[in-house]
């Protein structure tokens, strides 16, 4: 996806920098104003195949995946009334567009919450984990916080010198399309993913784990975080959906306000630990095992 818009952005600028320059005529600049949308219907109709195959792979689980399908479909047709309007082939008003968009994501809303399967997660621990866990907890708030107080235009020496300490956070952000991480062997401390609009996958069946805490921030605002983890890893997960469905191996959550967490058994004997903190705002998030 993101080789995709960087083809398209190229073909843009190659196309006006020879029509300014006279080596080609204006009038191909017309047919590109005129003809633009027809990328976002090749997005909406990417986003709603996947939703298809999404939608079927979950029913193998007994659990209905719609939001893929409907951002896809919401993508597709604005896509095609933005052609529409632009190529004078009929005239259909955003505001119009909006009218029976918002009623389908009250539907969508509705089904999620009508067939939520549980309110919340429940997980034992006892007082020492309690105690490791408020400990992570507060690593994760200061970790927020040198955020904040660091700009993105700091480099890492600028950080080394305001800290005394290296900065090791790991930066993957994209505002719109799909990330995959972990199909060759990678390192996954200090890892954090951002995503605007798009998927999320991360593999960590060849991530190689140092010694003590792994942690991984992921950040999307609508799409879908996959995350496929082996059975033998020991992972601590915290996963957070404002609309949408949350999937933390067997245990399944879906509707407004989704808060699960999940602690593998002897997660904190373990040498190696992996900790996973999730965030979404529409959609789902699926953390699965593999063998």
């Amino acid at each position: 996806m993101k080789k995709f818009i960087g083809i398209i952005i190229l073909i843009t600028g190659i196309l006006f920098l020879l029509v300014n320059t006279g080596t080609i005529d204006a009038s191909v600049t017309n047919i590109l104003t005129t003809f633009w949308p027809i990328v976002v219907i090749v997005l909406g109709v990417k986003f709603l195949f996947e939703g298809i195959v999404f939608f079927f792979h979950g029913l193998k689980r007994d659990r209905w995946h719609i939001g893929k399908i409907l951002w896809g479909a919401v993508v597709l047709s604005g896509g095609v009334v933005l052609l529409g309007n632009q190529a004078d082939w009929f005239y259909y008003s955003l505001r119009d567009f909006w009218s029976w968009t918002w009623p389908i994501i009250i539907v969508y809303l509705g089904f999620k919450v009508l067939f939520d399967r549980d309110t919340y997660v429940e997980v034992s621990l006892d007082s020492d984990d309690m105690e490791k866990v408020k400990r992570q907890k507060k690593q994760k708030r200061k970790k927020t916080r040198d955020e904040s107080r660091f700009p993105s235009s700091y480099t890492t020496d600028n950080r080394e010198q305001a800290e005394g300490k290296e900065w090791t956070k790991k930066n993957h952000r994209i505002f719109i399309g799909e990330m995959t991480l972990g199909r060759q062997p990678w390192e996954p401390d200090g890892v954090y993913v951002n995503m605007g609009i798009g998927s999320i996958e991360l593999d960590l069946t060849k991530a190689i784990l140092k010694e003590g805490d792994n942690v991984i921030d992921v950040t999307n605002w609508i799409g879908s975080v996959e995350i496929y983890v082996p059975k033998q890893m020991a992972v601590q997960a915290d996963a957070e959906v404002k609309l949408g469905e949350v999937t933390l191996f067997d245990d399944n959550h879906s509707g407004t306000g989704r808060h699960a967490t999940y602690t593998s058994p002897g997660f904190h004997d373990a040498e190696k630990r992996l900790i996973l903190n999730v965030a979404l705002s529409i959609g789902d998030v699926e953390v699965l095992t593999v063998d």
